[in-house]
Order: structure tokens, then sequence, then C-alpha cells
């Protein structure tokens, strides 16, 4: 059950990145709970006039610009009480193809917003952030790692500003990621390729992610703590066969080997992370400047948490839309 905070009611909302997943997610909770406003900024203006017909009656203001333009970010928050920053490059390939677009964008860029946000005087600022930041070995990663450190940095500077960061693992259903490539692929008779059958992977759903954010609005109280959703995982290769099962098909499947900038497990908490982090059910809360520990537990990874397999796998996975439209 997702728990909205209490002092939500009659706050103005923006969320960058807000014509993907997260935004359509986030769009279809807030327009039904009591907040005044809610702002999605993005550069997509189709999916912006989407959006828009999906949600005619909805108190949303589609706000177009680009978080890495100072006076866009201005613009954007401007009025606003609590900011949720989910826009980000996220594709693996592309940040390791071009790791200093990667900076720019998942890491300078945040901090153009942060720096606007706290001049601003917003009360409130969420940075998404990802199990990849963990340890990095890839440009993805080490830019989401650096912007953990911002949000840190910046916490520490800004009493009247609460800045704070979410860490998920794969966010089930969003576009580029592996469950609508198999769905479409399965759907139009092809083979399937799997990089490893025995990579893992947290794996959470549009909704987990969002009961996160709500969590990390309602639990920041310092500012800089970091919230880690522990939300189970899985091996790619029970992902490609749940999907599978779900759609009654038996597709060939090829193992391909990792690309680069991957790993064979993600860690959502490193081993002196978890040691000192709340935990909090499925989630879990870093608090900035915690005291090191002298016995360190093992490190939180896809590989050790809570395995999704059988008929529990094929449950999360059929509750996501992509499924849902091809086993009604």
């Amino acid at each position: 059950m997702i728990q909205v905070p209490s002092d939500l009611h009659g706050k103005h909302l923006l969320i960058t990145g807000g014509t993907g997943l997260y935004g359509l997610t986030a769009l279809k909770c807030f327009s039904e709970l009591p907040v005044a406003s809610l702002r999605l900024m993005s550069r997509n203006a189709d999916r912006q006039e989407s959006l828009r017909a999906q949600f005619p009656n909805a108190a949303v203001k589609f706000v177009s610009g680009d978080i890495q333009n100072p006076e866009d970010c201005r613009a954007a928050v401007d009025g606003v009480d609590w900011v949720i920053h989910a826009a980000a490059e996220k594709s693996v390939p592309v940040c390791e193809a071009n790791p200093a677009e990667a900076v720019r964008v998942n890491a300078l860029a945040a901090d153009v917003l942060m720096e606007q946000a706290q001049l601003a005087g917003v009360e409130r600022m969420i940075s998404v952030s990802s199990d990849k930041a963990v340890q990095p070995s890839g440009s993805m990663g080490i830019t989401k790692a650096l912007m953990e450190k911002l949000v840190r940095a910046r916490a520490a500077q800004s009493p009247s500003t609460k800045f704070s960061a979410i860490r998920f693992g794969n966010m089930l259903d969003s576009p580029g990621s592996v469950v609508p490539l198999f769905v479409r692929l399965i759907s139009e008779g092809k083979g399937l390729n799997v990089t490893d059958p025995e990579m893992t992977r947290f794996l959470s759903t549009p909704d987990e992610v969002l009961a996160l954010t709500l969590v990390a609005l309602s639990r920041t109280e310092l500012g800089g703590e970091i919230f880690a959703a522990n939300t189970g995982g899985a091996t790619i290769l029970d992902l490609a066969n749940g999907i599978a099962d779900l759609m009654k098909a038996n597709p060939e499947i090829t193992i391909v080997g990792a690309r680069p900038g991957e790993r064979k497990h993600e860690t959502m908490l490193a081993s002196e992370e978890r040691a000192v982090a709340d935990d909090l059910g499925p989630i879990f809360r870093l608090l900035p400047n915690a005291a090191p520990a002298s016995n360190l537990p093992d490190p939180l990874t896809s590989a050790n948490c809570h395995r999704l397999e059988g008929e529990e796998l094929r449950s999360k996975l059929a509750s996501l839309d992509s499924l849902m439209r091809v086993t009604a």
C-alpha cells in the first residue's frame, strides 16, 4: 500500500523527466491526491500533448525545458514546494559511448536544478539515482554516484531546502527496458537474446518506485538521506521465461553475453552502507555522515536479495501494462 505524505495537501509539485513512465505513474497518482498543482517538465512536446489529452481534467501544467539550462530550471521551479528530479540519461550503452554527455545530463544538470531549487526556496527535492551508483563500474553508474555526492553536498550547504535521493533497480516497463522489448519480440514471433542466464537484476514495478518516492518525501528530515528499495531480484533468464509463460509462448532464447558497462549482479547497498542503514521494511534509509561500523555485513545485491521466481515473478510481471495488453 502506498503511504501518502501527511503534509502533501496543497503542495505545488514539479517532476522533471515527466513524460516518461515515471512521470506517467506519478501523474496517475498525484492527479487523485490533494495537491495544489503538478508540473511535468520534459523536452518531448509530442509526449506532452499525448498526456494532456489523456488527463484533460487534471491540475497539470506541462513545461518544456532542458535541465541543463539554468533559465529553464529557474522558470520550472518558480513557486514550487517539492521537486522530484527524474530526468536522466538512463541507457547503459549510450552512457558508455558518450561519457561526457552522461556527466553533463546525470550529474552537472542535476546540480544546476538543485541550485535553482535552493534559490527559489523549494522545501524538498528528491533526485532519482540507481543501484548502479553503488561501487560503479560503468559511466551511467559513475555519473549517478556523482549525483548522489552532489545531493549530499547541497544538503550540507542548504538547511532550508531538504535534498535527498532514491535508489532502485530496473523499473519494469520503462521505455527501452527489457520487458517491453521481450513482449514485442514474442508478439512478433521472434526469439529473445539474453546476455547471461545467471545475470541478476533488482526488479521494481512503477508503483513500487512511486511508493519509494513518497517515503522519501515524507521521511527526509535532515537532508542528504538516500533511500534504497529492496524489491527483490531475478535472473535475466527467469525474467525472459516468466514473460514467455504469461504470453503462452516458447521463444528461442540465445545467450549473447554482457554489453559494455554491464555487471553480472547489481548492488543496492555496499557493506559499509548496509551496516548503518535504517531498515524501513522494503526500504532502507542512509543518513548522511553515519558513523562507520566495525563489523560489516555482506552487501545487498541482486544475487543475495529475495529471489523472485515462479508464480511470484509472474504475478509481478502480470501487473505491468505491456503484459496486460497482450494477455487480456
